[in-house]
């Protein structure tokens, strides 16, 4: 091999200098290193959120001005605001509403209530043998669907073939009838509701005990304080953005509050346990007025929306510095 020969081959093995530019990078690298590749990544879960989600309200909203019916072959026609007047005029729904605000008005008190007691029991017995599998057992009805539950608690209060009432009768005790009774079928969902999701508000208010600082309670046995000065002084106020997320996620799971329901009593005796999604269900898939169905569910949408903001709003003016 010539000197020519050996310096050519020498040049092209030689490494690139830093003068030489870099080999541009491929197409599936650049798109996936940038902010691109994140949003391709996203865009599975934006489309089913989009399909599942969002297109259901829009489709809602645009039925709700209309006539439609799923089982009628009359052509759809635009009425305006007729299904939203005629819901203020329409009994049944309005004793619905009755029915949901009593169950707010009621549930919701003493499940932040019990879940506050559970949680302070809770938090003292952190430490203990044997806590960890307790409040695992604790969760359980949590976890469970609310019509296992229905169906669990129908079977046990069944004025008939219940356990309960077997149990009352070894006793000689008199029978009762829990479900099929309009005096105490109300009282008897909402013991059902609250023995599922006190657990619930337990954990929230029990993580949020456990992260107060254990010197601001030493500091007040110092200085003499009480255990309703505790509860008053220092777990309320440290404590009321927790209630307020309990509030919120308590209030969406009664108004959209169906399986429990119509498990155990599906809105009877009567219309004493009758909420909005039970009727909205009757009408939509009862007596298949689609758009009056839509229209109801948007008005309950738009009275979730607005108590939750008052949840909102008054937590964010208690935490205005004075």
């Amino acid at each position: 091999m010539t000197d020519i020969q050996k310096s050519t081959v020498a040049e092209r093995t030689a490494a690139p200098t830093s003068d030489q530019p870099d080999a541009p990078l491929p197409l599936r690298s650049r798109i996936m290193d940038g902010n691109l590749g994140g949003y391709l990544l996203l865009l599975p879960a934006v489309l089913i959120l989009a399909l599942l989600t969002i297109w259901p309200i829009v489709y809602s909203i645009a039925i709700s001005f209309t006539n439609y019916r799923v089982n009628s072959r009359q052509p759809t026609e635009f009425i305006g605001l007729d299904n939203f007047t005629q819901l203020f005029s329409d009994d049944t729904f309005l004793g619905a509403l009755w029915i949901t605000a009593k169950f707010v008005l009621v549930a919701i008190p003493l499940q932040l209530i019990l879940g506050y007691v559970c949680a302070r029991i809770l938090s003292a017995a952190h430490d203990m043998p044997g806590a960890r599998i307790f409040r695992t057992f604790f969760i359980v009805p949590t976890m469970m669907t609310s019509l296992a539950v229905a169906l669990f608690w129908g079977y046990i209060l069944d004025p008939f073939i219940g356990v309960y009432n077997w149990i009352l009768a070894q006793f000689g005790l008199p029978q009762q009838e829990f479900f099929t009774s309009t005096d105490s079928a109300f009282r008897t969902v909402v013991a059902v509701y609250l023995w599922q999701w006190v657990p619930f508000t337990a954990m929230l208010f029990m993580a949020g005990l456990l992260s107060i600082p254990r010197q601001i309670y030493e500091a007040a046995s110092i200085d003499g304080a009480r255990w309703y000065h505790r509860v008053l002084q220092i777990d309320f106020p440290l404590l009321k953005r927790v209630g307020a997320i309990a509030g919120i996620l308590a209030t969406v799971e009664i108004i959209r509050l169906f399986d429990l329901v119509y498990g155990t009593t599906q809105g009877g005796p009567g219309t004493s346990t009758l909420t909005n999604a039970i009727e909205i269900f009757r009408i939509g898939f009862q007596d298949f007025n689609t758009a009056y169905a839509a229209a109801a569910s948007l008005l309950i949408l738009v009275v979730t929306i607005l108590i939750s903001q008052l949840f909102v709003r008054a937590l964010k003016e208690t935490e205005q510095p004075a």
